[in-house]
């Protein structure tokens, strides 16, 4: 599960794409984004309905969900899913993409298999800036109470982890994983480690995976 702009778009095109093209892993998604001729995301229409769907709608297709998500999974097989868009934390009216309720409904598709997450995270100062300029046209820019970095900034000291700012929590992330999936089902993987502590950032990598060093070098 890695927060936006933690280097998850390079794992899943260099790593989880291709470890899957070798067979060596079932990865579901995603790689690349919907615009793309050649995007790829098994369980897209599942994650939309984690994200989007009311819990009303989303308890009314919980079985067909579970159904679909088992007909991908591939029995004594790695099966990973990368989506940013779970790590998102953003409120705005009656509107919300929520965190803890993503991973609560995540659990519950997924509730026939056992289930790992590897939290991707980075500085919040660099994170911060980083995530507003890239969503800044789909999301900041028509709300006018955070649309600019400053005005985001302030809203998110305001409401701290009630607001925007949840996913910055990285302590309550972590947590809330733990709570969900169990302690030894939560791993972080630190951004900053890829070029300051790179052979931790791939041991991590290694661990999660349960693939050799060299292997997660090659890619």
């Amino acid at each position: 599960m890695g927060l936006p702009k933690t280097a998850t778009t390079t794992l899943q095109i260099h790593l989880f794409h291709e470890l899957h093209q070798e067979g060596k892993v079932n990865f579901l998604g995603r790689y690349l984004a919907p615009e793309y001729d050649d995007f790829y995301f098994k369980i897209y229409d599942i994650i939309k309905a984690v994200r989007d769907q009311s819990d009303e709608e989303f308890e009314k297709n919980l079985q067909q969900y579970i159904k679909q998500a088992n007909s991908y999974i591939q029995e004594n097989t790695l099966n990973i899913i990368s989506e940013e868009g779970i790590a998102i934390s953003y409120k705005k009216n009656n509107f919300s993409l929520d965190i803890n309720k993503n991973l609560k409904r995540i659990r519950k598709i997924f509730s026939e298999h056992t289930i790992e997450v590897l939290l991707s995270i980075r500085k919040q100062d660099k994170i911060i800036h980083s995530f507003f300029v890239e969503v800044y046209p789909t999301i900041f820019f028509s709300n006018d109470l955070i649309n600019t970095l400053d005005k985001y900034i302030q809203d998110g000291l305001e409401t701290k982890e009630s607001g925007n700012f949840y996913m910055y929590y990285y302590d309550m992330l972590v947590n809330q994983c733990e709570n969900l999936f169990g302690v030894d089902s939560c791993k972080v993987l630190v951004f900053e480690d890829m070029k300051q502590n790179r052979v931790r950032y791939i041991k991590t990598l290694s661990n999660a995976l349960n693939i050799s060093i060299k292997e997660v070098q090659k890619h």
